[in-house]
């Protein structure tokens, strides 16, 4: 079976019309026998075969907050067939629909859930659907405002930060840091990994004029989205 990315596989078994599948992680089983014949695809968010696919690709789906609301960005190919795209986010009470992105055939889209402000945790993703009807789910993004656990001190800040990540993690996790301006534009960006209850300190750019700023703090492994605010000085 080849990625295709975003959950989906592709396979081909020569000499087979049918197989049985099971998926696992380490030893432990994550889905019941799967059972398909002929060539097919496999949507492992969904844990069901899809007999014709979307013809659509998702290249990217990701996300920053600026000025206290979330933008999402994606970008996709081949979007002939492609009707658009239902943005749902998840603040507690499951998944819903916020809004709807009709397929313009560039594949370049942002949205921008001015709403966040005011629930500072969610998560996201998009249903892709196509003109008849048929769909499927991108990644999901997550961003957390409060309550995550991880602490930026000082702050305000001069010279660098240190960010304490407490026991975000079991074992061994990569981070990417970002810091943001308030007009939403990257300032520096670098990758860490850290263990559990790890400190790491960011030193800010000394170019860097006093001000408010936005730290984004990615887990690149689970998409989970931490954003803190930053005052520098002088």
């Amino acid at each position: 079976m080849v990625s295709e990315g975003n959950g989906w596989w592709k396979y081909f078994i020569a000499g087979d019309s049918c197989s049985s599948i099971i998926f696992n992680n380490h030893s432990s089983p994550q889905t019941t026998d799967l059972s398909h014949c002929g060539d097919g695809w496999f949507d492992g968010t969904m844990n069901t075969w899809i007999e014709n696919p979307l013809p659509v690709k998702l290249i990217s789906f990701t996300g920053t907050v600026e000025n206290g609301n979330v933008t999402l960005r994606w970008k996709t190919t081949n979007e002939a067939s492609l009707k658009g795209y239902y943005l749902e986010r998840n603040d507690g009470g499951g998944y819903q629909d916020i809004a709807f992105v009709v397929s313009k055939g560039n594949g370049n889209y942002q949205f921008t859930d001015e709403k966040f402000s005011t629930i500072n945790k969610a998560s996201y993703r998009i249903r892709i659907v196509d003109k008849d009807g048929t769909y499927r789910y991108s990644n999901e993004l997550f961003f957390d405002l409060d309550k995550d656990g991880i602490t930026l001190f000082p702050n305000p800040a001069k010279d660098n930060i240190s960010i304490s990540f407490g026991n975000q993690v079991n074992t061994i996790a990569s981070y990417q840091l970002s810091l943001i301006d308030i007009e939403g534009k990257l300032i520096s960006t670098t990758d860490v990994r850290v263990g559990n209850n790890s400190t790491k300190i960011y030193n800010l750019p000394a170019s860097l004029k006093a001000g408010n700023y936005l730290m984004t703090i990615t887990n690149k492994e689970t998409s989970k989205v931490v954003v803190k605010k930053i005052q520098v000085v002088n």
